[in-house]
């Protein structure tokens, strides 16, 4: 996922370069770093010269750099996903079999809800009055964990891990990336937590504070929402406002 949709480090693309680097190298008071030294691409050393790569100013998904055959999603891809992989290129080698499209993702097609075993409210009126993080309460094991009012990002994402975290009690994050009937994963688990908070009835009369207040239940909503896709999807990156 780091490679097909930049990954956790695709975060980074909500600021700057400059401001990173000055956090980092500047501003830290746990740095020891007097002259505020910042890194080069080349530096001379003992042995000679060491070369560094280039800091880019935002991070990019690799097919936005490089021409990419297939991807693979998973943070890191799931044994059974490389398996997959290597057995369609073995049957193209061994009885000619045809090759996935270019640019195909090699996973399911399906959203891990599908193969997450929770039990889940099939009735479709799904109505909590709070959002927990999950050290906040004792989550039932076989309920549905959006269903008990913690974020799992399960309904946007891509099945293929055979839904690890949710079987340990904990909510899917979101690492195989967007399923293949989601454009952008963070969207999608935005108007899926709005349909189920407990405003349904009276949002007509809430106020903005309440508004304020539901949305505050959300802690760190683009690391809850994107924390492996933000390079891919709509949000992309920050754009800084030019001045003349």
């Amino acid at each position: 996922m780091c490679a097909t949709s930049g990954g956790t480090p695709g975060l980074a693309n909500v600021t700057s370069k400059e401001e990173i680097f000055k956090t980092v190298y500047e501003d830290l008071p746990s740095n020891d770093n007097p002259n505020k030294v910042r890194p080069t691409t080349k530096i001379p050393v003992p042995e000679g010269e060491l070369e560094l790569p280039e800091f880019y100013e935002r991070v990019y998904p690799l097919d936005e750099i490089i021409d990419v055959d297939y991807l693979m999603p998973g943070c890191p891809p799931t044994k059974n996903l490389m398996r997959d992989a290597i057995t369609i290129v073995a049957k193209h080698v061994t009885e000619g079999a045809a090759l996935p499209p270019k640019g195909a993702v090699i996973a399911s097609e399906k959203c891990l809800c599908d193969e997450c075993e929770r039990e889940r409210n099939v009735e479709n009126d799904r109505n909590i009055e709070k959002i927990y993080q999950p050290y906040e309460i004792m989550a039932d094991e076989e309920k549905c964990l959006l269903d008990q009012g913690i974020i799992c990002i399960g309904p946007a994402t891509r099945a293929g891990c055979g839904a690890q975290c949710p079987e340990a009690n904990m909510p899917c994050r979101g690492c195989m990336g967007p399923s293949a009937a989601v454009f952008d994963q963070g969207t999608s688990m935005l108007a899926a937590v709005s349909s189920i908070l407990d405003v349904r009835d009276d949002e007509p009369l809430l106020s903005e504070d309440d508004i304020d207040d539901l949305m505050d239940q959300v802690k760190d909503p683009l690391g809850t929402f994107y924390a492996f896709t933000l390079p891919k999807s709509m949000l992309n990156h920050v754009v800084k406002e030019r001045r003349s």
